[in-house]
């Protein structure tokens, strides 16, 4: 399986129609076909369900879709650090979390780090605490945002200053003046934390305001 025939099955996935992912691609269309066809054949599965005007993926298309989508995203992320080592402070960083308030905190440091380093790009992954520590455990990702309680123990991290708090409006929950009783936080009552990629204090770690962020040696 080549990166580049990768791309062109999840180009067609993505429009849904093998003119328009040619197109987008800037490739004919009888040479992207091709191209599908071989991938099918080298893998002993059908992945596309062709129609007259749509392409849907089957079972084990949308699997590939799953898995490509982690192999391009890595190979991509693999190149910007390298790329980044060649001298400017640049390069892309990916962040994932859940809707929490303290997310503020981390766009008002990124915009000051890319204030004083305009090379960096940022990169927001939204979802809930099993699909963040799962991109962070595939390398997908280099800080993950969670709200306490996780498992966090194989994980380098930093509590924030933040809270959530969860609210609820149902007739049982109501006192007696008609008023919702609020508890005083999220889950726990504790802070998001700030999880940086990897684990163990192997890292060099670098302070910038108010998030101290790890990376990889």
């Amino acid at each position: 399986m080549e990166l580049r025939v990768l791309r062109y099955f999840l180009a067609v996935a993505r429009e849904g129609n093998i003119t328009a992912a040619a197109n987008s691609l800037h490739m004919t269309q009888p040479t992207l076909s091709r191209q599908l066809r071989d991938l099918e054949e080298e893998l002993g599965q059908k992945l596309l369900v062709r129609g007259n005007h749509r392409m849907t993926l089957t079972a084990e298309g949308m699997f590939l879709r799953k898995r490509a989508e982690e192999i391009v995203a890595m190979a991509d992320k693999t190149e910007e650090e390298f790329r980044a080592m060649k001298g400017d402070l640049s390069g892309d960083i990916y962040i994932g979390g859940g809707e929490t308030d303290a997310m503020n905190l981390i766009a008002a440091v990124c915009q000051e780090l890319q204030e004083e380093h305009p090379g960096i790009r940022y990169h927001f992954f939204s979802g809930n605490a099993q699909d963040v520590t799962e991109r962070l455990d595939k390398g997908l990702l280099d800080f993950g945002l969670l709200i306490q309680p996780t498992d966090i123990a194989k994980y380098d991290y930093l509590s924030l200053p933040a809270k959530d708090t969860w609210g609820g409006d149902s007739a049982a929950g109501r006192t007696a003046g008609g008023k919702v009783p609020r508890p005083g936080g999220g889950p726990g009552g504790r802070a998001p934390d700030l999880l940086p990629a990897g684990s163990g204090g192997a890292g060099r770690v670098q302070r910038t305001g108010k998030v101290v962020w790890s990376g990889m040696e």
